[in-house]
């Protein structure tokens, strides 16, 4: 008898926790996701300029820094990640030097979302240009959705 009420406790134990291990992304009924990316446009006015984009967790643990690229959709992988932007001289890039992670420039939110199925989107791309420098900040706008 013993035995089977700890059992039976072990598995209410398991029935009650399972839903707090298990999670997903529902999608509502009559909507759909909508693929949103976000681009560099004219990085080729700015050839003395790098920019490099740091992906973290969101526990802060460093994921992956890469540098960004003319016309390249930029995503962050997992949707609860954070994808900052950085920016460099070429010449202190170029010796190899470490990345300076003072020169802050944007946290990017390119993550998808759900809208209305009577809204036709699909697929949003952002534009994001250089607008240049003011007070040793570099300046970036959104040009266009």
């Amino acid at each position: 008898m013993k035995k089977i009420a700890v059992y039976a406790l072990l598995l209410l134990g398991f029935i009650l926790l399972f839903p707090l291990a298990v999670s997903a992304d529902v999608i509502l009924p009559n909507t759909h996701a909508v693929e949103r990316s976000i681009v560099f446009v004219n990085l080729g006015e700015y050839p003395t300029i790098v920019l490099f984009g740091n992906v973290t967790s969101p526990v802060g643990n460093h994921v992956e820094t890469f540098q960004v690229e003319n016309n390249k959709p930029l995503y962050k992988g997992y949707k609860f990640n954070k994808l900052l932007i950085y920016w460099n001289t070429i010449e202190k890039v170029d010796l190899g030097s470490r990345l300076n992670f003072d020169n802050f420039v944007a946290e990017i939110q390119s993550e998808s979302y759900y809208v209305d199925d009577i809204n036709p989107l699909m697929r949003e791309e952002i534009q994001d240009s250089i607008a240049g420098f003011n007070g040793g900040k570099l300046v970036v706008y959104e040009s266009k959705q």
